[in-house]
């Protein structure tokens, strides 16, 4: 099933399941599996939006942290690539939207309209993020509970755009997760929101959950 295929993996920078430890076992099992390539994908852009929102951190600030994770891991990752027969490259998400061009600028504002006058998929993407950071609005106030909930919805919308753009250049190829994926994104894939039916994709990627990679991998 996996012979021969490209894979990609998005990489939050805010989670620390992504070490150096799950990098060289990526390496381990996509030779196993006779993987043909990974493109490892950096959300700095999307974390800065995070790190603003959920954090607290200034705009400036945020930016700055974000970037230097990526950078951590990056290195991370590029000790790995030379211990590996599968090619492993490694994406920013600022280089990704660059080569997307116009296109991802088109994707990300249908995206945020679809958002204010979908309600069907306004309230996907607020059940995912509610899902998504459940711990951190416990004990928030209504108020500040939906700050936070606005802004991981303003992060996934972000990350949906840039997922779209990859997989409309690459159809067919595979996504790996280590553990709870986007369900909306499958959705939007299948075509189930009238504002965005546009947005299916001829050939779904397939999705394959590599969670056990992560075990005891956190720094």
């Amino acid at each position: 099933m996996l012979a021969n295929q490209r894979a990609m993996m998005g990489v939050s920078l805010a989670n620390r399941l992504f070490s150096k430890v799950l990098f060289r076992r990526l390496g381990e099992w996509a030779r196993e599996a006779s993987l043909r390539s990974i493109d490892v994908v950096l959300f700095e852009e999307c974390e800065a939006v995070n790190y603003v929102v959920v954090r607290g951190l200034p705009a400036e600030a945020a930016g700055v942290r974000a970037i230097r994770r990526a950078t951590e891991l990056k290195r991370a990752i590029e000790k790995v690539v030379g211990t590996t027969a599968v090619p492993i490259g490694i994406v920013r998400e600022s280089e990704l939207r660059a080569r997307l061009g116009d296109g991802f600028a088109r994707c990300y504002s249908r995206l945020q309209a679809a958002f204010e006058g979908d309600t069907e998929f306004r309230e996907d993407v607020i059940r995912q993020v509610t899902k998504n950071v459940a711990s951190r609005v416990e004990s928030s106030g209504t108020e500040r509970r939906n700050v936070i909930l606005l802004g991981a919805a303003a992060y996934i919308l972000r990350e949906l755009a840039v997922f779209h753009g990859y997989f409309s250049e690459r159809l067919g190829d595979i996504e790996l997760y280590p553990g709870q994926s986007l369900f909306v994104k499958k959705e939007l894939w299948l075509g189930k929101y009238g504002a965005l039916r546009d947005f299916a994709l001829p050939v779904l990627p397939g999705f394959v959950d590599v969670s056990f990679l992560t075990a005891n991998a956190a720094r």
